[in-house]
């Protein structure tokens, strides 16, 4: 029952996104971790993530 906020869809290749998961989880201070093709992080970090993303060049985000 933890609330995890999860990144998908980022086509990035596995080494790519255990990068973008290590400065993530540097950047907003949260644990995280790669899970197949996702980015799962503890917490609610929707918004910080968003605009992590947006910063990053990624321009179609989704959030639900």
């Amino acid at each position: 029952g933890k609330t995890v906020t999860v990144v998908s869809h980022l086509a990035l290749a596995h080494d790519e996104m255990k990068v973008w998961c290590q400065q993530i989880r540097k950047q907003l201070g949260c644990s995280g971790q790669v899970e197949g093709e996702l980015l799962v992080f503890s917490g609610d970090q929707r918004d910080r993530v968003v605009s992590w993303l947006h910063a990053r060049g990624v321009g179609n985000v989704t959030r639900s």
